[in-house]
């Protein structure tokens, strides 16, 4: 998958939005078992014209999750690719299940991260601007989905200037990580990637993006 340096320009805006409805995709498995931490990482289609998700489910019901996937009337043949008492990732086919993959492509974003959080499915997404992000709002609206925006901010592009209120670290911290992928799904840099990139410890580089990204946040619009 192409990394988040690949991404159209003007794709500055970044939302993280929290949704809720009873008839989303795997979400009878994430509703049912509260202790389970579902991360969607890649979808793809099949050559029979089907697509399939790949998870990564963690947290106290982790090991529940085969029994989960084969009780969720959205996915089948859930197949483990990896097992531990506290890691599992899994590929689904996808047979039902209400998605906004398709709408959210269409109004121009990205999907940077998708994961379960108390039922729900938490997306942080890249779009082109806060239009974008209201129609995507009156869609949900329309079809009965729960909406709620935790966070906006912008990403500095690579031939914008950082906002005033990043550091030159912090500005280098964030373009790293945006042109080596720490931001795609799946993840094509690690977090120690980012640290030796920027000869730092690993603590140091995860404090300094997580700084960076409370700094954008100052630039809300």
């Amino acid at each position: 998958m192409p990394s988040s340096s690949d991404a159209p320009g003007g794709l500055e805006t970044v939302a993280e939005v929290r949704l809720s409805h009873d008839e989303f995709l795997l979400g009878e498995t994430i509703g049912s078992h509260p202790g389970l931490n579902v991360e969607l990482t890649a979808q793809a289609p099949t050559p029979d014209g089907d697509w399939v998700v790949f998870l990564t489910a963690t947290g106290a019901d982790a090991p529940r999750v085969d029994e989960a996937l084969h009780a969720d009337s959205t996915v089948a043949d859930p197949t483990p690719l990896t097992v531990t008492e506290s890691h599992c990732v899994y590929r689904v086919r996808v047979v039902d299940g209400l998605r906004v993959s398709g709408i959210l492509g269409d109004l121009g974003f990205r999907v940077l991260d998708v994961s379960s959080d108390d039922g729900d499915w938490c997306y942080r997404v890249q779009g082109p601007d806060r239009a974008a992000l209201t129609a995507f709002f009156d869609y949900c609206q329309t079809v009965g989905i729960g909406f709620e925006l935790e966070r906006i901010y912008r990403v500095p592009g690579a031939d914008n200037p950082a906002p005033r209120s990043l550091t030159d670290a912090q500005a280098e911290a964030l373009r790293l990580a945006n042109e080596g992928g720490y931001f795609a799904v799946p993840r094509e840099m690690t977090l120690r990637d980012l640290a030796d990139e920027l000869d730092i410890s690993r603590q140091a580089a995860s404090e300094r993006l997580r700084r960076a990204v409370g700094s954008l946040l100052a630039e809300t619009f």
